[in-house]
């Protein structure tokens, strides 16, 4: 989700009914408080492939970037593209200079660059690369200083503050996460990875990262991804990464284990942490039985157990409009107002 101006945009994929061979196509929605969506865009927008939208940022001077996953309708091959528009409404395509045809793009800016990463091959491997602009037309590129087990196609977080650019690659249970910064979206180096380092375990890993002032928080989990316990990090300099207090709700909400943080965002001074916690163990993909969310007052460095949200949201995405903290996911939308955490369950942005 992205605001703009007196709205805030939220993205992905709609289907289309009677479309010849059925599929889905990149949509945007819009809403002026949260609680109402409308969709603005046809179906022909991105792509007439099949495509979603998988990542969008602004642009550092009112505009959006978005990328888009396009796949071929026979399946064969799948491409991601870059999309630039200023009002949400009309989109133009990026060309991206060298090497063509990333994989898993995201993209993040700030007042001074916009920046892409993604992964390609090159020279028969997996590399980590980087499209930087200043004005949104010009790009260069760079290759990120490797790392081993870098993963094709795996989409990181990339986050950019006053601070400059960080990217944190989740791991996979089998390979170890990475981390790189940036000060100015050009020259990046290679930093330790947060929660892989003293005692933490290998399993470790973050699941949203956001830039705080001149520095970054990450939330994720701690612990084996069957059984996670919730997690955060804080940095000042995108280098050194500090791991938070972070309040355990145990079985408070009558969830014995599996419960994280998915998504972080920040209303004021105040930073918000939304995730879910399961009472079926067996299942990842289970419903969640509750929402849990969690609030820091000092940039990230403790955090506070608040209150839970209803049932059967797993949140994927979060912005702040107008002072509220709005969470999206898949199959539900909930709103939540500081102070009162007051829970509004609304439908969800779909195709009309």
């Amino acid at each position: 989700m992205v605001p703009l101006d007196d709205k805030v945009l939220a993205f992905g994929s709609a289907l289309v009914p009677g479309r010849a061979g059925g599929g889905q196509v990149g949509a945007v929605w819009s809403s002026t408080d949260g609680l109402t969506w409308k969709r603005i865009t046809g179906p022909d927008t991105f792509s007439k492939a099949f495509s979603t939208i998988s990542d969008a940022s602004p642009d550092g001077r009112g505009g959006i970037f978005a990328t888009v996953l396009v796949e071929a309708e026979s399946g064969d091959y799948s491409c991601h593209e870059l999309w630039h528009s200023a009002d949400g409404l009309a989109w133009t395509p990026v060309e991206l200079v060298p090497p063509k045809y990333p994989n898993a793009l995201v993209v993040a800016g700030n007042a001074r660059m916009t920046v892409v990463e993604g992964s390609v091959w090159v020279a028969g491997r997996s590399a980590g690369y980087v499209w930087s602009s200043a004005d949104g037309t010009n790009w260069s590129s760079a290759e990120l200083p490797p790392a081993d087990g870098y993963q094709l196609g795996y989409a990181p977080n990339l986050a950019a503050g006053a601070g400059g650019f960080e990217i944190l690659d989740t791991s996979d249970g089998n390979l170890p996460a990475h981390a790189w910064h940036s000060d100015d979206g050009r020259t990046w180096v290679k930093t330790p990875a947060p929660g892989l380092t003293g005692a933490d375990s290998p399993d470790d890993d973050h699941t949203s990262l956001l830039a705080v002032g001149a520095g970054f928080v990450a939330v994720g989990h701690v612990g084996s991804v069957e059984a996670p316990k919730p997690a955060a990090w804080w940095t000042l300099d995108g280098k050194t990464w500090t791991k938070s207090a972070m309040e355990d709700p145990g079985e408070r909400f009558g969830c014995k284990s599996m419960c994280q943080p998915i998504v972080v965002t920040q209303v004021g001074s105040s930073l918000v942490a939304m995730g879910y916690a399961k009472k079926d163990t067996t299942d990842f993909y289970s419903p969640a039985a509750a929402v849990v969310v969690w609030t820091s007052e000092d940039a990230g460095r403790t955090w506070k157990l608040l209150d839970s949200a209803p049932a059967g949201v797993v949140p994927a995405f979060a912005a702040t409009f107008h002072s509220q903290p709005i969470v999206l996911d898949t199959t539900e939308a909930t709103s939540s107002f500081r102070g009162s955490i007051t829970w509004k369950p609304f439908k969800s942005p779909s195709a009309p």
